[in-house]
Order: C-alpha cells, then structure tokens, then sequence
C-alpha cells in the first residue's frame, strides 16, 4: 500500500472508520448488510463485474475458498483436469483434496499453460482446465477457451495474482467460465483476506451462491424454495470488503504506473543482450508484474547484467527463482502422487526454471505497491 497519509490510505482509513461506526450496534443494518451481498460487498463485487465484463461477481473469504466453491459446483471429484506444473500449490490443493486427478501440462515461454501441450493432453477423463497467471503474467486465455469449448471442458482461470493483467486489451480470466481472484497480501488489491469469483454463467453463479453464502443473501437472489442452510460460511469478511472496495481504483491506478516502469525495466533488460527476449509490448501482454523475471540467454553475467541496467538507471538486485515445479515437490508426491498424470516430460518448463532469475528494484515497488 501507498504512504500511511497518502490518498489510498486515507480512503482505507476513512471507510473502515465509517463501518466501524455504523455497524457498532450489533443489530444494525450496517453489521448483517454482508450477509445480504450489500454494502462493500454489493459494492466490491459491482466494481469487478464491470472490469471483468461479467455478468456475475461473487465475494469469498480467499481464492482458495472461491476455488473450492467451484470444485464442488463442478463435481470434479474423480475427473482430470489440466493444469500447469509451475504455480502455488493453493491453486490445486483444493481439487485435490476433493479426489481430483490433476494432469501437468508444458508452459510457454511466459511460464503460463502451453495451449498445444494442453490439447495433447486432453483425453475422454478430461473434465476441466486450470489455467493460472504465474506470477501476473496473462495466460492465453483466448487458445485455451477455444480448447475448453472445443472438447466440452470447463474452463477456470486462477487469476489471483493477475487482476488488472491483460491480452489484447482484454482482462485477463474475463473469457474462462470463471475466474478466481484475490485480495491477500502482495495482490494487486491487498485487504488482508479474501478472495472472489467472476462468472457469466447464471447457473454456476447459482450454485457458488447456495454453497457459500448466508441464506439471507439467497433467499433475496435464490428465492425461498431455492435457498438453502447446508452450505458452508466462505464469505468475505466485511472489513476486507471495506478495504478493497475503498482502494479499489487506486490500486488499479498504482498497478498501472507499475506496469509502465516494469515494461521500461525489461526493455533495458532485452537491450542487454544478455536474456531471453521478452516482447510483452510486441504480444499485447501486460502482466501484473507481481514478480519481474527474466531468463539467462547464455552463460549467466549478473554483474554485466547490473552494470548495463545501472547505466540506464535501474538499481536493482538479481536472485534465483526459487521455485519448484509442483509434481516434484516431496509433499506433493506423498499426498497426491498417486493422483496425478504428468504429460511429458514438461521440457520447456523445466529449461525455463533452470535460466529464470528474478529482478528487484525499489522503485518498481515505489510506484506501484510492494508486490512481496
């Protein structure tokens, strides 16, 4: 977040100031309007239906919760689905733990899903694709959604770290069935806690509702023979709402500059010769830039890396992508390995890991928020 007396801060302080207040007596309008989907929720949720271009957004406790809902809404139970070997466990874990068998695809240069590895992929179990913006940058959703529609699977975007990412001006998730977002620490809008999930499908809308929501808020969108007690509690707490509906546009403001000054850095970055070309202006790709990484052409020269970027002005530090792909991770073969597939030998993937290194510079984080 921006400086504690700047203008995003105010607007946090002043907001959740104002709830406070009102909502003090516990019988209040102010204290029960979350669980109607009123109040900052009503108003959070209105605010990334018209980013998104949605039909429907629906408020949830984190992503993880949002991407549970949905497991369950699709009754992934038993089925694959196709996803990328490089991402947080969280993206998976919870499909996971519902009995569903994940199937590792290759990624592309930018880290996100491969879409011809992913039609290679594809088999009669398939039932849904995964797709994830690793570290804000967009997936290509427009190959992917083509190949979900072509073979009659699901489509989710797990677009945590990429609210305000974009493909050919086109938000990225805005063309998956539904996309999860969140607003935890280090995402594009951080309120503490809190996750949601953007749809144009009225049914699955519906269902997401019935399974996380306070049956006060389906009796008034379900109607009364539709609502029901036996979901479980995934709202978004009201002071996170509060908070992200306050900062909302000005953390898409932040986010912009950062994207601006990011771009700037790899175009330095790309003139060095040094690195892998990445061409994001080129491709119409505008990441988050919630992590800046760039992969090593050759032998890897950090100190002739920090010198050319240093004679242009960028002050930064250089370290290893400490990541690791998600089949090989030890916890991951013991909980889950009897359930997975992996497609490949995820070669491009792996290349990519062993060159990528991450940039850091204290300005990037200046003019556009921390991103760690």
């Amino acid at each position: 977040m921006s400086t504690s007396n700047g203008p995003e801060m105010r607007a946090a302080r002043d907001a959740v100031g104002a709830y406070l207040h009102a909502a003090a007596p516990s019988n209040s309008p102010a204290s029960i309007a979350h669980h109607l989907g009123l109040g900052a929720v009503g108003s959070l949720e209105s605010k990334l239906r018209v980013h998104f271009r949605a039909a429907h957004a629906l408020s949830f406790s984190s992503a993880t919760s949002a991407l549970f809902a949905l497991g369950l809404a699709l009754k992934i139970s038993g089925k694959e689905f196709i996803c990328p070997p490089l991402t947080w466990g969280g993206s998976i874990s919870t499909w996971l733990f519902l009995g569903a068998r994940p199937v590792f695809a290759d990624t592309d240069a930018n880290l996100t899903l491969r879409p011809d590895a992913v039609r290679r992929a594809i088999t009669r179990d398939t039932a849904a694709i995964l797709a994830v913006d690793f570290h804000g940058v967009p997936h290509n959703q427009d190959a992917i959604g083509k190949l979900a529609a072509e073979h009659g699977l699901f489509y989710v975007a797990d677009s945590a770290a990429g609210l305000g990412a974009k493909r050919a001006g086109v938000p990225s998730g805005s063309l998956a069935d539904a996309a999860v977002l969140s607003f935890g620490a280090g995402k594009t809008i951080p309120a503490g806690e809190g996750g949601a999930a953007v749809t144009n499908n009225t049914a699955l809308y519906r269902t997401l509702l019935s399974l996380s929501q306070h049956p006060l808020r389906q009796r008034v969108e379900l109607g009364l023979d539709d609502s029901t007690e036996f979901g479980w509690n995934a709202r978004m707490a009201p002071l996170s709402a509060v908070w992200a509906d306050a900062v909302f546009e000005h953390r898409l403001a932040a986010l912009a500059r950062r994207q601006r000054h990011a771009l700037a850095l790899l175009d330095a970055v790309n003139a060095s010769g040094l690195t892998q070309p990445t061409h994001f202006s080129f491709d119409g790709i505008l990441p988050t830039f919630s992590r800046v990484t760039a992969a090593w052409k050759g032998r890897p020269r950090p100190k002739l890396l920090l010198q050319h970027l240093r004679h242009h002005g960028f002050l930064v530090t250089l370290t290893t992508l400490n990541t690791r792909l998600l089949p090989d991770h030890h916890t991951f073969q013991t909980q889950f390995g009897s359930l997975a597939r992996v497609h490949g030998v995820l070669k491009y993937a792996r290349v990519q890991l062993s060159r990528r290194f991450m940039i850091h510079e204290q300005t990037l984080d200046l003019v556009g928020g921390s991103s760690k």
